[in-house]
């Protein structure tokens, strides 16, 4: 992850993400080993970043549930839940992978949506889509699209007591939420 060896970082969002991180971990002495970094996977939920989910929310209410193939989600009650416990000292000096350990991908949210509100739903594949807009290093869909081209899966192992959240109590918190009409 910060070994350019290892990981080429290419947008702007990876490589100015791997400079604060080296610079936090080369701080550490400094820091009496005070810090953490997590590193979330594919954010779902309630203030998760709201143009995507507004898409997955109104394709799932029109019967389609779609598919990107990343199998990397994370609901944000889970990870409001890890960064407070970073926040208490519980995970100092340690990078923490936040990934929730059932297989799920966006399709698996869309169902779940039109299960709980009782619609038929149609899986759709979009990764032609994700990886065609996501080619560019600067679109906002470029990390995604190496996430699907690798399949890779995150895990953390410093989480294994960790209760996450199920996909159906998730879904069922992020519909509460778009139903109040969700606020930056």
């Amino acid at each position: 992850h910060l070994d350019p060896s290892i990981f080429i970082h290419r947008g702007p969002y990876e490589v100015t993400k791997a400079m604060g991180e080296r610079l936090l971990v080369s701080s550490g002495k400094r820091l009496r080993g005070k810090w953490s970094i997590v590193r979330p996977s594919f954010l779902f939920g309630p203030w998760a970043y709201q143009p995507q989910w507004t898409l997955v929310l109104r394709a799932a209410r029109l019967g389609l549930a779609l598919s990107a193939g990343s199998r990397n989600l994370v609901f944000t009650g889970d990870v409001a839940r890890v960064l407070a416990d970073a926040g208490a000292g519980l995970h100092d000096g340690r990078w923490v992978y936040v990934n929730a350990p059932y297989d799920a991908d966006l399709s698996d949210v869309g169902l779940e949506i039109c299960r709980q509100e009782r619609r038929r739903c149609r899986k759709i594949n979009i990764g032609w889509a994700v990886s065609l807009l996501g080619a560019l290093p600067s679109s906002s869909l470029f990390i995604a699209r190496r996430m699907l081209r690798t399949n890779y899966r995150f895990a953390s192992k410093y989480l294994g007591d960790f209760r996450f959240t199920g996909l159906e109590e998730a879904v069922s918190s992020f519909l509460r939420w778009a139903a109040e009409g969700p606020s930056p």
